[in-house]
């Protein structure tokens, strides 16, 4: 048991390629016990602390950072669900398992389909990625503390994996977010709070 616990809060580290027509960029994940850190441009990071709900946003640029508790985000959050529930016809979209198998990359994969108004999603899970499931799970955290779910966000639960590679069309655009490796290695505390020199600020 204790083996098993000290395996599933290992450290790790996952770097995505995320395409929009012809442009791309890599996105760097690192999860470290409860705080998870994305990093989708050199511009921006985000820290969330999944134990207590709190998001920290660091601006490289201005070397400045904002931290937002879980009560803030949860209003933040309320405006954007209440303003897209206005658009969004009811019913709760349905993820489907097509029977298929492909492999992405180096992981096999099972494909998902998933049909909302405004878009529809393919998801390639995979079970390949180590402790996949507690990876999962601090995942599904940092998107719904962080604030990027909310309604018009799809409800992957019923995945059996975490999505290898996941694409979106919608209005003529297609996107795609593929893992291009996902590493259990060491992360410095540093590495999951603001860097040293940062101004803290206030939300406006």
């Amino acid at each position: 048991m204790l083996l098993s616990s000290l395996c599933v809060r290992a450290d790790m580290v996952i770097t995505e390629k995320v395409e929009v027509q012809a442009r791309s960029m890599t996105m760097t994940v690192r999860i470290k016990g409860d705080k998870v850190r994305m990093d989708a441009s050199p511009q921006m990071s985000t820290i969330v602390d999944t134990s207590t709900g709190d998001t920290t946003t660091i601006l490289h640029a201005s070397k400045s950072y904002m931290t937002l508790s879980k009560a803030q985000t949860d209003q933040l959050r309320k405006l954007k669900d209440q303003t897209t529930a206005a658009n969004t016809p009811a019913g709760k979209p349905k993820l489907v398992d097509t029977g298929k198998a492909e492999k992405v990359g180096d992981y096999n994969s099972e494909i998902y389909t998933l049909d909302t108004p405004a878009a529809h999603f393919t998801f390639w899970a995979t079970k390949d990625i180590p402790n996949y499931a507690a990876v999962k799970e601090q995942l599904r955290k940092f998107r719904a503390v962080s604030h990027s779910g909310g309604a018009s966000a799809p409800d992957t639960s019923g995945m059996d994996g975490i999505a290898a590679k996941t694409q979106i069309v919608t209005k003529g655009q297609t996107m795609a977010i593929t893992i291009l490796s996902a590493e259990e290695k060491p992360i410095e505390d540093s590495e999951m709070a603001p860097p040293s020199g940062y101004t803290k600020v206030s939300m406006p």
